[in-house]
Formats: C-alpha cells, structure tokens, sequence
C-alpha cells in the first residue's frame, strides 16, 4: 500500500454555526406561527438557560 501523505481538515465551523442559526430560527418561527409569541419567548429563555455561559 502506498503511503498518502496527511493533509490538513478544513474548518467546517462557520458552515455549522451559519445552518444551526437557521434551524434554531427557523424553529422559533413555526412555534411563533403556530402558538404564538410568548411559546417562543418561553422556548428562548429556555434554551438560553441551558446553554452554559462560557464568559469568565
């Protein structure tokens, strides 16, 4: 077998965090379409809740 030599990844974080940014809005807006605001308000502070703040 041939030895290939070993080449960097490309850094697919932007990509990522660009499609999560759409499906977390896309996400909000149906709750806001089909239930209303203040579910969505509720969905928000929740998830910002359970993220952990990554400040000092």
């Amino acid at each position: 077998m041939r030895e290939h030599p070993v080449k960097p990844v490309e850094n697919y974080t932007n990509p990522f965090l660009v499609t999560a940014f759409v499906l977390l809005f896309s996400t909000l807006f149906a709750l806001w379409a089909v239930f209303g605001m203040i579910p969505a308000l509720v969905f928000s502070v929740g998830l910002n809740t359970l993220i952990p703040s990554r400040r000092g």
